[in-house]
């Protein structure tokens, strides 16, 4: 046994953390998306693959205008939930950093979800912050996906 190193704290329990998590989440909805990013990176540290938590962060980043790094928190978010609704912002944060093949296959992933994800088609004007939250509510729009032609765009937005 080695005396040099402190001792490790025990893991935190389950929700201990969810007071923090409602403050990201809020700052998230209310547009203050430094505290938002700031508050989510802090939770991170205890937390690292908190999905919830990734989203939040990924979406503040995506919102700030950095999408090369809120693909990462996202797409970890997704893959670890299976929820469209996240694999759609990480297909956003991929198309507006300029990875469109990659946006592409997760924007198809996250819209041959069973049961199918009803939002078909994203407006592609701006990105949207956590599933629920007041910034998600027009995150996509109603119409179904479209047959791609050969001519058009593989761009998802």
């Amino acid at each position: 046994m080695n005396f040099r190193q402190p001792p490790k704290s025990p893991p935190e329990p389950a929700g201990a953390n969810e007071p923090a998590l409602q403050q990201a989440i809020f700052a998230l909805g209310k547009g203050q998306l430094k505290e938002a990013e700031l508050l989510a990176a802090d939770f991170l540290k205890r937390n690292p693959t908190d999905p919830r938590v990734l989203q939040i962060f990924g979406s503040a980043l995506l919102l700030q205008g950095e999408a090369e790094r809120a693909i990462a928190p996202l797409a970890q978010a997704a893959r670890r939930t299976h929820d469209p609704a996240i694999e759609m912002q990480a297909a956003m944060a991929m198309s507006k950093a300029g990875h469109s093949e990659s946006a592409l296959e997760w924007l198809e992933r996250a819209t041959k979800r069973r049961p199918a994800f009803p939002p078909g088609r994203w407006s592609g004007s701006s990105c949207h912050g956590p599933v629920g939250s007041p910034a998600s509510r027009n995150m996509v729009s109603r119409q179904p996906l479209r047959p791609r032609s050969a001519s058009r765009s593989r761009s998802p937005c």
